[in-house]
């Protein structure tokens, strides 16, 4: 199985390796995946469940400031202050929370399913799972049988 230079496996070649596994045992309609082990008195089979845990997954992004620009109408007071940047802001670009604390668990056999409505971060929180967002930018741990998956 491959290592990245930090001697983890990412999650893309441990599922690589079981797909791998599962057509040259008995092709794609295996519904368990199994290790197999070798030894000096043979091979053996034995049931590996998979189970797949995000904890703690925060991430925000910079996004710029809409600038709003006022007209006085007569009679009519129009000054109404906006709030100041807070830290980490400016003036021109403001921070979003899209994933805040999320914590979860698939598992062999199971379906899961992330439900919402529109814009509240489904499609963000599987391409976190899924190693699809920068590196340093994800807050969190993504984990597969307990062992920590690194981008």
């Amino acid at each position: 199985m491959e290592t990245t230079s930090y001697g983890t496996s990412t999650l893309e070649h441990l599922l690589k390796s079981v797909g791998d596994v599962r057509k040259e045992m008995i092709g794609d309609k295996m519904s368990v995946h199994q290790v197999v082990e070798m030894s000096e008195t043979g091979m053996r089979s034995r049931r590996l469940p998979f189970v797949l845990a995000f904890n703690n997954l925060t991430y925000n992004v910079k996004v710029a400031r809409k600038i709003a620009v006022t007209y006085p109408v007569s009679g009519v007071d129009t000054a109404t202050p906006s709030p100041g940047p807070s830290v980490g802001e400016n003036q021109f670009t403001r921070t979003k929370v899209l994933l805040n604390d999320i914590s979860g668990e698939a598992r062999d056999g199971e379906i899961l399913a992330v439900l919402g409505a529109n814009a509240l971060g489904k499609s963000t929180l599987i391409d976190a799972i899924a190693n699809r967002i920068a590196k340093g930018s994800l807050k969190g741990t993504v984990t597969l049988n307990g062992e920590k998956l690194e981008s």
